[in-house]
């Protein structure tokens, strides 16, 4: 499966645009009563890690999520209950003149890779892990990232080698996936996901996907593969699900 990825990418530190107008104020005459300041809102478009629930919050703003739409992981979805916190999402709506609260219209949350955790192993100090999910380096804070799973004891301390996990988070300068968010997979899931630029095209309809920190991901054509309604050309940035058959042996090849 190929779509065109319409997730906007932000560097660690998401940065985002938050406006607020209000309105005037004014009289109609000299004996007229005063027309008191009336706030507006303003069309906004934020992306950012879910920090609490009770509507949502992203970016410090709290969204009211009545009646808006959800789409997790481009299924859509009835409510708050497909989310979690840590999953940096994208809240299409509007900010009201106090900067603090807005209705939601729509919440979409993909996480940024999905595959096996591999090469585990410390990180800079105690409270960090470092791994590789299709040779994207991976890295976990015991303070920072959310862990989810049906088993409870999924945690910072009991990641393992070989889990499958579903990452989102912030990528850094150095090209690493700063996780937020982290949900183990049934371990035999064997369908991954990754997100980058097409560089290359091969034969067969497959392409060289060059991934956020420069590594490349040999993608091939599965027979009857989904693929955008206009021709995949280089310099197009994808998403791309499918399988690694042995993904000890060749973890940088994926039928789409």
């Amino acid at each position: 499966h190929i779509m065109f990825s319409n997730r906007i990418v932000a560097s660690s530190g998401i940065t985002f645009l938050l406006m607020a107008l209000a309105g005037c104020g004014g009289s109609g005459g000299s004996d007229a009563p005063a027309t008191p300041n009336t706030p507006s809102a303003t069309d906004q478009t934020t992306v950012g890690q879910i920090t609490g629930f009770g509507s949502v919050y992203v970016n410090g703003i709290e969204f009211n999520t009545a009646g808006a739409s959800y789409e997790v992981d481009d299924e859509m979805a009835s409510d708050d209950d497909a989310l979690a916190v840590g999953m940096v999402v994208k809240v299409e709506g509007s900010v009201n003149a106090d900067g603090l609260t807005g209705p939601a219209l729509k919440v979409e949350y993909d996480d940024d890779i999905e595959g096996v955790v591999e090469q585990l192993g410390p990180g800079a100090d105690s409270t960090t892990k470092t791994f590789l999910v299709m040779s994207v380096t991976v890295i976990a804070d015991a303070n920072k990232t959310n862990f989810k799973s049906d088993d409870p004891n999924f945690s910072f301390e009991t990641i393992a080698e070989w889990d499958v996990v579903e990452v989102s988070g912030d990528y850094g300068t150095d090209g690493s996936l700063y996780a937020t968010f982290i949900e183990e997979q049934d371990a035999d899931d064997n369908e991954y996901e990754a997100k980058g630029t097409v560089s290359k095209l091969n034969e067969g309809g497959g392409f060289d996907l060059t991934l956020r920190n420069d590594s490349i991901l040999v993608v091939e054509l599965a027979p009857g593969a989904k693929l955008p309604s206009v021709p995949i050309e280089v310099g197009q940035f994808v998403e791309v699900e499918g399988t690694i058959d042995a993904p000890a042996a060749d973890p940088k090849t994926l039928t789409a």
